[in-house]
């Protein structure tokens, strides 16, 4: 079984969202499931997935921090140090764990509805460009791998794409501890908050079984491996284009 999960807000749906759905639908396989983390109203009542923000632990991160200008991203506080460039503009997206959280809630919320397969993770500003084959999916995550991502050197892993292998119980562990970083609070304890950089301690910590995706530029890892045959990640700037 395999499953695309994503997620977006009200005006992220409007931005790029419906295109990710739009183009998922017209290039992937029938069979695969696609379950949207939506946040509030349902954008659409054609989507299957849930409202993120009705989930928990994800509704009481959210009450515990929403007023809290630290876990915004927009006030530095030890142990967190910020960058010369994020105290210049004054907001650091590496200690916005209010904002980056997201997806690993999401992530977690839907191995809820899932048994076992394959699940991928597919940041919702990607759209796709041509039919995507299963086999693809099954040579990125074999039976005997637990996770697949976009290793970075020297930066911080690119989680656009991530896939998990529910069969394997490892891969269930990470994501359990994986939420359980934010759920309760660990997070203050590391030196960056955003999900990059806490999936990296993770790994380093946990040493899950791991295939990383191949590529040759830090920049657009994405775009620049197997999945930019078939996807275009659009980060940034791109998503108003």
């Amino acid at each position: 079984m395999l499953t695309v999960v994503t997620s977006f807000g009200p005006e992220g749906y409007e931005l790029y969202g419906k295109k990710f759905v739009e183009t998922f639908k017209q290039f992937w396989p029938p069979d695969v499931g696609l379950i949207c983390a939506w946040e509030g109203p349902c954008p659409d009542t054609a989507l299957n997935g849930f409202d993120l923000l009705e989930t928990e632990p994800f509704k009481s991160f959210l009450e515990r921090h929403k007023n809290d200008p630290v876990i915004n991203g927009t006030k530095e506080a030890l142990p967190a140090v910020w960058a010369a460039k994020a105290r210049r503009i004054g907001y650091s997206f590496r200690h916005d764990a209010y904002k980056f959280s997201r997806k690993v809630f999401a992530v977690a919320a839907a191995t809820k509805y899932l048994e076992g397969g394959r699940l991928f993770w597919i940041d919702a500003d990607v759209t796709t460009n041509r039919p995507v084959p299963k086999q693809l999916l099954h040579r990125l995550l074999p039976d005997t791998i637990s996770l697949c991502y976009l290793k970075r050197r020297d930066y911080h892993s690119e989680l656009g794409f991530v896939g998990y292998n529910l069969h394997r119980k490892e891969a269930r562990g990470f994501i359990a501890a994986y939420q359980n970083q934010y759920a309760s609070d660990a997070f203050l304890k590391d030196q960056h908050w955003d999900d990059c950089n806490q999936f990296d301690y993770l790994v380093s910590k946990l040493s899950p079984t791991t295939k990383p995706i191949l590529h040759a530029r830090n920049m657009q890892p994405f775009d620049d491996s197997i999945l930019g045959d078939y996807m275009t990640h659009n980060k940034g700037r791109r998503k108003a284009a």
